[in-house]
């Protein structure tokens, strides 16, 4: 096969996949707006006048800036949700097209579209956890080296570097890691100057330190460094490892999702030793398992599983870099037998995050079905035990509030309802209880955009309501 229609051929794969992350984004809103993290930051975007940055994340706040636009004339909630849930897939393919257009890298470009489905399935239906960013922005930093590493960058093109750096920096704590693993491995195959290699990797330990002391670790991530540390002061001696049996599991037994990325990481190496370069090959083995080890240690304990597969979602990353950057160089029938790697990849991946729907949508039924019940009984605000919403096979979360607020408002605000959970059916006081298993709207927010949200100044019901017998 002729090696630039192999090329091209390889990029129209990436328009595809994202065409159809697009669509899939868009008979989807609903769901991925409505549920866990996305429900309660995408209802401040609706809500609040001011603008929210969740925990330092300056970089990710793209589809909150089409939302408040879109806000701006008055957009009915529907549409709001929808445009919050495909911004999210026109983030990354604007990224491609940055890469491919205009710094003419098309492997980055390429690299970047294989990355954002190849270990993606539960995390496409929470597009706010900021690990999503990993995989895109580093490709901005990426195709800046692919375009420029072997000569002088200028001026112009250090600081071009310093800004695509840092919106992986400021969007994920752990994305200079993946920055240092590309420019190694770029380095590793001849594509990066040494001397620049060194430079870049100085600056991306400056910048990490940097972006550290200037914003400290939340208290989210204070509770991983400790989870970490304590995994390896014990080193998981005599106690069971969540991470693992979700990582084996959910590549072998329970789903095949990872599979894939196992297999294609296996043929990359394989490839790299059978041309002797033993440096790439050694380079992308340290990364990738460095990266689960890290992973498999940070969530020893457990978490939900969309929290368990947001952990491992970055090597998608550090696995599609160097397998873009191998398959650009294959010629004849080797060619045509990565394309056909490739696509075949991208369908079982895409199939994979369209199954991965059927969970949500039941999620989906069941609170429409709740409040339908509610409405009948002209409850408006309800308090739920545990119990009940078990019985209803509804998932106990804590944005469980926003959840029901969005999903009975997008018929309009008078329609507004919402539901919390009953303290004390988890056996805490509202002393102990905190922000997060108890949460109210009353908690986040004093006023509602009655143009979006309306509920009245009552209480909580207990639902469902009993009848008392005299």
């Amino acid at each position: 096969m002729d090696r630039t229609i192999a090329r091209k051929s390889v990029l129209v794969l990436g328009h595809i996949a994202f065409v159809v992350l697009f669509i899939l984004a868009w008979e989807n809103a609903f769901l991925r707006t409505s549920f866990g993290d996305t429900a309660f930051q995408v209802f401040k975007w609706v809500n609040n006048p001011d603008w929210t940055v969740e925990a330092h994340r300056y970089s990710a706040i793209l589809p909150q800036a089409t939302v408040k636009f879109l806000r701006l004339f008055n957009a009915p909630l529907p549409v709001l949700l929808l445009i919050a849930s495909v911004a999210h897939v026109l983030v990354a393919y604007a990224v491609f097209l940055v890469c491919l257009l205009w710094l003419n890298a098309p492997r980055s470009a390429m690299a970047a579209a294989l990355a954002a489905v190849l270990c993606t399935r539960l995390t496409f239906y929470g597009p706010v956890l900021e690990a999503n960013y990993l995989l895109c922005y580093p490709f901005l930093f990426f195709g800046l080296l692919e375009r420029g590493g072997k000569t002088n960058t200028g001026i112009q093109g250090w600081i071009a570097l310093f800004c695509a750096a840092a919106c992986t920096l400021l969007v994920h704590p752990l994305g200079w890691l993946i920055l240092l693993f590309g420019v190694v491995y770029l380095w590793s195959l001849g594509q990066l100057q040494r001397k620049v290699a060194v430079v870049v990797c100085a600056g991306l330990f400056i910048a990490a330190g940097t972006v550290r002391l200037v914003f400290p670790p939340t208290v989210y991530e204070q509770a991983q460094y400790a989870q970490l540390e304590n995994s390896f002061a014990s080193l998981g001696l005599g106690t069971k490892w969540a991470s693992w049996d979700f990582l084996f599991g959910h590549t072998f037994t329970l789903t095949t999702n990872y599979l894939p990325a196992l297999v294609v990481f296996a043929i990359v190496v394989a490839m790299l030793v059978l041309r002797k370069n033993w440096k790439s090959a050694i380079v992308l083995i340290a990364g990738v398992l460095g990266f689960l080890l890290l992973a498999l240690v940070t969530f020893r304990s457990g978490d939900t599983a969309i929290m368990m597969d947001r952990a491992f979602l970055p090597v998608a990353t550090l696995i599609a870099l160097p397998a873009v950057f191998l398959l650009w160089d294959l010629r004849g029938h080797r060619a045509g037998m990565g394309i056909l790697l490739i696509a075949l990849v991208l369908f079982v991946k895409l199939r994979d995050i369209s199954f991965a729907s059927r969970p949500a949508q039941e999620q989906y039924s069941r609170t429409e079905k709740l409040l339908e019940d509610m409405r009948a009984r002209s409850v408006i605000k309800a308090e739920l035990s545990i119990g009940e919403l078990e019985r209803r096979s509804i998932d106990v979360n804590w944005p469980i509030p926003y959840t029901a607020l969005l999903i009975s408002s997008m018929k309009g605000p008078v329609n507004s309802m919402t539901v919390r959970i009953d303290q004390d059916s988890l056996g805490l006081t509202e002393e102990t209880a905190g922000p997060v298993v108890g949460l109210e709207l009353e908690q986040a927010t004093s006023v509602l955009d009655t143009c979006y949200f309306r509920l009245p100044q009552t209480p909580y019901i207990q639902f469902p309501i009993v009848s008392h017998v005299p």
